[in-house]
């Protein structure tokens, strides 16, 4: 499939390290973005709990610096 793909890696200060990849195809019109984690979790960090309700609420996702 023809399209183009981005990338950028990004520091969250005291968490992790991220990936954000981001594709779009100009001759089909598909396009998605997703972000995994490139680091290890830190001790100074926090988890956060969320609890779902509903289907949509599987369909986020959280960062907070």
């Amino acid at each position: 499939m023809p399209g183009l793909m981005k990338l950028c890696q990004t520091s969250i200060p005291h968490f992790t390290d991220l990936i954000i990849m981001s594709f779009s195809c100009d001759f089909c019109g598909a396009h998605s973005t997703e972000t995994k984690n490139s680091g290890i979790i830190t001790n100074k960090s926090s988890t956060i709990t969320l609890k779902a309700i509903s289907l949509t609420d599987l369909k986020r996702d959280l960062f907070k610096s």
